[in-house]
């Protein structure tokens, strides 16, 4: 179950399996939660790896984020969202990993998850049949079945499930590994369907390395003039079958930048730290000041993959505090 940060209700979703409500996040002392408190809650002692030990079911939430963006970087006239993601360390082909830079959103009202994964599942419009497809981009949104509302790139896959609850997905092929990637959503076209307005949103990863812009679909959301909702979720997690324990990685860092909204650069965005109970406790996430390449003062947040299993004394904190 989930509490919404967006509304307060209530909805089941497999990938976010613990409760957080708006009221308690509200009464979170930042004093108790200040930057000091950061090394007891990752670092107080250590314990094995995962083999041979008992956890929740698949998949892992290993540890998610909640920005809040400054009321300024919420338009009522969104046209994109982007935040850039960094791969330090190479990641076992045998890993089911997904790196969700937007872990869980909202556009007017309509919920979308998305990011990088390994070992992506999909069919195509042509073909239900499902197919691993490899490393690539995924977005996804809920609230929707219908094909029509899909645009796959040319070459690329799709999904319409109801096993998360409905919802729709565009997936592509991308070859990612190591290195900087932007992650953004972008408006592409607002149209009117059955008498009712919509608006097309599209997902590209621009590869740093390569010099590359890489388009992987788009989705159509119910409405014109989205309005993006200030509280913007990221997460790292495993997915599919338990791992093996020598496929979970060892000293790997990925690293969010704070979100960037219509090409503005991130504001002081509030940033709240949750790692799931029952979940190998593998990762310590930590802040980072000055990402490479950025102005001073930027924000971000680094995940690191450990040698060893934490035992923590803290499951939630705040990186950054909004305004500050």
């Amino acid at each position: 179950m989930l509490v919404s940060l967006f509304t307060g209700e209530v909805f089941y979703c497999p990938r976010f399996d613990w409760i957080f409500s708006m009221k308690r996040f509200s009464k979170i002392s930042s004093g108790a939660l200040a930057l000091s408190c950061l090394a007891a809650a990752c670092l107080s002692s250590q314990a094995a790896l995962t083999e041979g030990k008992v956890y929740k079911n698949m998949p892992w939430h290993l540890a998610d984020i909640w920005w809040t963006l400054p009321q300024e970087d919420v338009a009522d006239d969104f046209q994109n969202i982007e935040i850039d993601v960094t791969i330090r360390g190479e990641l076992d082909d045998g890993l089911r990993l997904y790196i969700a830079p937007f872990g869980l959103g909202q556009l007017s009202q309509t919920k979308f998850y998305g990011g990088m994964q390994t070992h992506m599942v999909a069919q195509t419009k042509a073909s239900e049949r499902r197919q691993d497809i490899g490393r690539g981009g995924i977005f996804s949104m809920w609230g929707e079945r219908e094909f029509d509302a899909i645009r796959p790139a040319e070459g690329g896959f799709m999904e319409s499930s109801g096993h998360e609850g409905d919802f729709i997905s565009i997936r592509r092929k991308v070859n990612w590994s190591q290195g900087k990637y932007t992650c953004r959503l972008q408006v592409m076209e607002e149209v009117v369907a059955d008498e009712k307005p919509f608006s097309w949103v599209g997902y590209f990863i621009y590869d740093h390395q390569k010099d590359e812009q890489i388009y992987c679909g788009s989705l159509r959301f119910p409405g014109h003039d989205l309005k993006l909702d200030k509280a913007v979720a990221g997460f790292v997690e495993i997915f599919g079958n338990r791992p093996d324990d020598d496929v979970i990685p060892r000293n790997v860092s990925i690293t969010f930048s704070a979100p960037r909204v219509n090409g503005q650069e991130a504001g002081k965005s509030a940033c709240l730290v949750l790692h799931p109970e029952g979940v190998p406790d593998v990762l310590q996430v930590t802040r980072m000041t000055v990402p490479d390449g950025e102005k001073e003062g930027a924000r971000a947040v680094v995940f690191t993959f450990t040698e060893n299993e934490f035992v923590r004394d803290k499951r939630q904190y705040h990186l950054y505090q909004n305004g500050q």
